[in-house]
């Protein structure tokens, strides 16, 4: 709600959730005029023209299927459905009403990102040999989803937001821990088209909150003598939420570091503060 009341010209129609007390929030701070308990009565406001869908994982194909075939647009949060097939009948419904389908991949917008994204496409990394993410952090048990479902789609689109390409070959070991079943920690690695290897560290286990991501590549130096091929890393520190506050419109402003010692100054209008 914060965010979409600080956009110019959109205004919040309506508001579905099943405590009464946020509903009272969103109508006590921004005046939300439609307020209920089940999705299906906002989807109905014909005044609505998109809707954004919140609604637990298993709920995210109905619940897009039946706003498009009302004419709505949406933005729903990822994974877009729990099956690839299902994801297709969304797509194609979305292209045959001539509406958008968004889904909430919303590290395409990060600023540091976006500049390792620029960085790279001007070949200022050199040939990139690895990718490594880490996305952790203590988590109380779910009984309606894994962790690979949860925080790999977010892992999966940076990969192919920075490669440009998907990948090749994809390996995958997984446990559950403090359950029987759904997986709450994940090892995850890919073999791109271009040899780079991009691995993934998920779980919802560690004490610590992390989300960071490595870049090993090797870049050229000519010299007089010789040319000098070395490796570096670049190392993104993405902020949690709790650090979003008082960051700039355009995002948060992320850390970007790297060794060995290179600098370029980023783009104007792009917040890339030391550490």
């Amino acid at each position: 709600m914060e965010e979409y009341s600080a956009i110019p010209n959109v205004k919040v129609q309506a508001v579905s959730d099943l405590m009464d007390k946020n509903l009272q929030h969103c109508k006590d701070r921004y005046n939300v005029p439609v307020l209920a308990n089940d999705y299906h009565d906002v989807i109905k406001v014909d005044s609505i023209h998109a809707v954004h869908i919140c609604l637990p994982n298993s709920l995210h194909f109905p619940a897009c299927k039946e706003a498009l075939e009302a004419g709505k647009h949406v933005l729903v949060e990822k994974p877009i459905t729990l099956t690839s097939k299902e994801g297709n009948i969304l797509v194609d419904l979305a292209a045959e009403k001539g509406l958008t389908l968004s889904v909430g991949h919303i590290y395409r917008f990060n600023n540091a990102l976006a500049e390792v994204k620029r960085l790279i496409s001007e070949n200022f990394f050199g040939r990139v040999f690895l990718l490594n993410l880490t996305w952790t952090n203590l988590e109380p048990i779910f009984n309606d989803r894994d962790v690979i479902v949860d925080l790999a789609p977010h892992y999966f689109d940076i990969v192919n937001y920075m490669l440009d390409a998907w990948p090749a070959k994809i390996t995958c070991v997984a446990k559950p821990y403090r359950q029987k079943e759904n997986p709450e920690a994940t090892y995850i690695s890919c073999e791109m088209p271009n040899g780079a290897i991009a691995h993934a560290h998920l779980n919802w286990l560690s004490p610590k909150k992390v989300r960071s991501i490595e870049l090993v590549e090797r870049t050229g130096r000519r010299s007089s003598m010789r040319s000098v091929k070395r490796s570096r890393y670049t190392n993104l520190a993405i902020p949690t939420s709790s650090e979003w506050k008082g960051t700039t419109p355009s995002g948060p402003s992320c850390c970007i570091s790297s060794s060995p010692s290179r600098t370029r100054r980023p783009r104007p209008g792009t917040p890339v503060p030391s550490a």
